[in-house]
């Protein structure tokens, strides 16, 4: 897990998040990595710390956040259309191009910002084809 990355953790009723601070092998054991967690600007459990006790082992649920949930409209990264300067655009079935923002994408397709749903896109992505 690299630093930064997101951690959901909870006990009885509450829950935190948190994020990777850093991680290293334990030295005692081969199959042990320890894992710095850091809240944002205090302590990850904030004002409940005192459900966690300070004896014995506690065990959280967890949940280590690979990927943020993202929701809008869905395209096929192959009508997504790269230019030179770092901008991403579709092209409708018009011809008339709209500047587009990648959220992420997956197995062919991607979620993005920037155009309507329903909109009927090019693909592939050709600037150069005919409506």
């Amino acid at each position: 897990m690299p630093a930064g990355t997101p951690v959901e953790l909870g006990i009885e009723d509450a829950s935190w998040t948190a994020v990777v601070a850093g991680q290293e092998p334990d030295p005692e054991s081969s199959e042990i990595v320890v894992v710095t967690l850091e809240g944002a600007g205090g302590p990850v459990c904030g004002d409940e710390c005192d459900l966690v006790p300070v004896t014995g082992e506690s065990l959280l649920n967890s949940r280590i956040i690979t990927q943020a949930t993202v929701s809008g409209v869905v395209a096929p990264s192959a009508a997504l259309l790269s230019a030179a300067d770092g901008t991403v655009s579709v092209i409708d079935d018009e011809g008339v191009t709209h500047e587009v923002t990648v959220l992420a994408s997956a197995q062919g397709m991607s979620v993005i910002e920037g155009a309507a749903a329903g909109l009927r896109v090019r693909v592939p992505a050709d600037a150069g084809a005919a409506g």
